[in-house]
């Protein structure tokens, strides 16, 4: 009786645990994020019509990032942005790589840690809600 109480008990509290889990709190730019995860690269439709590659549109493919663990991206009160909106479980982000040295080092399945400022999706170019502008990227 007492270990089937017990092990009850042990149940509610991983249940209640993971239903009010936070995520870790991430600012938007011009803050710098420290990100971990594995690399995929995935292609998407583009332009024109950002449907479908097979009916005509472009492709595009880029590096995202997959979380190891979800963050949320909180909004800066003090900014009167239209894209500066809290994200809630963000589990990959669009990477904007602008050093060539650094797609280098962009390879399907890496596992990196990733340093650089985090800007919300404006455009149909960007397909996921959050990117991330990177400054510096290492294996690990």
């Amino acid at each position: 009786m007492l270990r089937r109480f017990l092990f009850m008990l042990l149940q509610f509290n991983w249940i209640f645990s993971v239903a009010f889990a936070t995520n870790k709190c991430v600012p938007y730019e011009p803050k710098l994020a420290q990100l971990t995860g594995i690399i995929s690269m995935i292609t998407y439709p583009g332009p024109p019509n950002y449907e479908n590659v097979k009916a005509g549109d472009a492709s595009e493919t880029g590096g995202y990032l997959r979380l190891t663990t979800p963050i949320d991206v909180c909004a800066n009160s003090h900014m009167k942005d239209p894209w500066n909106t809290t994200e809630k479980q963000v589990t990959m982000v669009q990477l904007v790589i602008h050093n060539q040295h650094d797609w280098r080092k962009i390879k399907n399945g890496n596992h990196v840690r990733i340093s650089g400022t985090l800007f919300h999706q404006m455009t149909g170019h960007h397909h996921t809600r959050v990117l991330c502008e990177v400054q510096k990227i290492e294996s690990i």
